[in-house]
């Protein structure tokens, strides 16, 4: 399996790419779906926790496969090699955060703001106010998104994260602390 293939699966699906009244479009697919993720959507966007899910579930057909009597061969190696901490690292470790990010087209001066009405207008459109727009003063560029929470802390829940590896700590100190995770 290379990693141009798995990164035509390494993203949630159902985000809407046309809409400018979010912030980050919509992942219900992940069931986080207030999550931060990349603020403009592409193709190529890479979301970590979806890879941890199919690296955990690569286990899992492999003990189905031993269960059934299968071959065992194809499912030892994708297991093999989505558990590998080196893949893990290179599409979703950021040297820049120190965090299991997701990667994708993203800036982080993406705001929400009221639009502008422009002349008079009808009574109607007098009484309710106009939406709120996706506005931002960086054009996006292909980037990790800068949020530690949950996704980030995927590897090492589902058991993906060699407990040697070097990152194992600095996730920890993440968790321990109080101005990445916490809330008051």
């Amino acid at each position: 399996m290379s990693s141009r293939l798995l990164r035509q699966w390494d993203r949630w699906r159902g985000r809407n790419e046309t809409t400018d009244r979010e912030l980050n479009p919509h992942t219900l697919a992940s069931g986080l779906d207030d999550y931060s993720r990349a603020s403009h959507l592409r193709k190529d966007e890479m979301h970590v926790d979806l890879y941890c899910w199919m690296a955990y579930a690569s286990g899992v057909m492999v003990r189905i496969a031993k269960r059934v009597g299968a071959n065992l061969t194809v499912y030892r190696n994708t297991e093999s090699y989505l558990k590998d901490n080196a893949l893990l690292d290179k599409l979703h470790w950021s040297e820049e955060y120190g965090i299991y990010t997701d990667y994708g087209k993203h800036t982080h001066t993406a705001r929400l703001e009221r639009q502008q009405r422009n002349g008079p207008l009808p009574y109607d459109q007098l009484v309710s106010p106009l939406p709120l727009v996706r506005v931002f003063d960086a054009e996006p560029k292909l980037t990790y998104v800068n949020a530690f929470g949950y996704v980030s802390l995927v590897p090492l829940m589902l058991q993906i994260l060699d407990p040697f590896s070097p990152m194992l700590g600095l996730l920890l100190d993440g968790l321990h602390d109080p101005e990445r995770l916490w809330t008051d």
